[in-house]
């Protein structure tokens, strides 16, 4: 299983260094903007469910807190070294 904290957008890895300091908390949503058809002035959004307890609730149990940090944080360097090459973003984020 691929741990979640791996499934992103490139541009948004850090991300978290862009926010003031003192920032503690962040909200976030997954709202369609717009359609993206002529003629169509409506998106529906199925499928929230399965995301929350698939996404949020197994795969972050069993691929990110039931692991060791240091496995978590190498598997992450890991990842983002091979995605970026050699990089500052480093891991003392997620061990966070």
């Amino acid at each position: 299983m691929m741990n979640p904290i791996l499934l992103i957008d490139g541009y948004k890895l850090d991300h978290r260094r862009q926010y003031p300091a003192g920032t503690e908390k962040v909200y976030s949503n997954w709202t369609p903007r717009q359609s993206r058809i002529d003629g169509v002035d409506h998106v529906y959004f199925l499928g929230l469910q399965y995301f929350l307890e698939e996404y949020l609730t197994r795969q972050f149990n069993e691929g990110f807190f039931g692991r060791s940090i240091e496995e978590v944080a190498t598997k992450y360097q890991d990842r983002i070294n091979g995605y970026l090459g050699p990089n500052s973003i480093g891991t003392d984020h997620i061990k966070a």
